[in-house]
């Protein structure tokens, strides 16, 4: 299974009607490709993780590298592994802003950076950031919707 992490920065600050129609439409282009994953967006950043087919993901990305709501599109982690971490999830989506961050274990660390920015460029805390908010916030009972 191929996975790709990213990070972008939105052009201008999204608000939850534009969140919720982008989440839309990502699940029903991905449940189409059988690709999952989790989109997380906060205060202009997005993390997206993508996993599925390699070439499809590939042409998934190169069409959201285009997208231009958001600009310093940056793959920050990518692989093969076994098994899907988001199985259950065409896109689990989080509006960061949205949540105590201080509540959640791992992710206020990973805030408190020098900038968010080079903190998410950091693959390994990234990664370990990823797990923990997945452990932390979503289960399959609830397809991953935070907003």
């Amino acid at each position: 299974m191929y996975y790709m992490v990213y990070v972008s920065s939105a052009i201008s600050l999204l608000d939850q009607q534009e969140l919720v129609a982008i989440l839309e439409h990502s699940r029903a282009y991905n449940s189409a490709l059988d690709i999952t994953g989790m989109l997380l967006y906060g205060e202009g950043t997005f993390i997206q993780v993508l996993e599925g087919d390699e070439k499809r993901v590939a042409s998934l990305f190169e069409k959201i590298r285009k997208d231009p709501r958001h600009e310093n599109v940056s793959i920050i982690l990518e692989g093969y592994k076994v098994d899907r971490e988001f199985p259950a999830w065409s896109m689990a989506f989080c509006y960061l802003t949205a949540l105590d961050k201080n509540s959640l274990a791992g992710f206020s660390e990973f805030l408190a950076g020098p900038t968010e920015r080079e903190t998410w460029l950091n693959p390994g805390v990234c990664q370990q950031m990823l797990i923990a908010f997945k452990n932390s916030i979503f289960n399959t009972e609830n397809g991953g919707d935070v907003i």
